[in-house]
């Protein structure tokens, strides 16, 4: 009578299965090459382009304009402009990215 064969691998071949694997397991547990770098801090007036206040109603919101590393952005504040930012998005101009650039450093 012959062996019964099923789908699955025998359990003998099972640690065979992982080895491909073994390299992404072991990135995943290597430590980061890289040390991070360190935080950059950009003086609000410098990068600021415009402010614009959208009204309604009942509420109204203020968006800044921002310049970070040549690409605009609308930062958004809460209602009525008050508290921190709760948003920020990439500003496009004419259906492309706005860039710009950072202000001189005032001396």
């Amino acid at each position: 009578m012959p062996a019964f064969k099923t789908p699955y691998p025998s359990p003998r071949s099972l640690p065979l299965l992982w080895l491909p694997l073994l390299p992404c397991c072991a990135l995943l547990a290597a430590p980061a090459a890289q040390a991070e770098p360190a935080p950059r801090s950009v003086p609000l007036e410098r990068a600021l382009i415009e402010k614009i206040r959208i009204e309604g109603r009942v509420r109204a919101w203020e968006l800044d304009k921002i310049c970070i590393d040549g690409q605009a952005y609308l930062v958004i504040a809460g209602p009525g402009g008050q508290g921190a930012p709760t948003s920020i998005a990439a500003a496009f101009k004419d259906g492309k990215p706005e860039s710009c650039q950072l202000k001189p450093a005032a001396s």
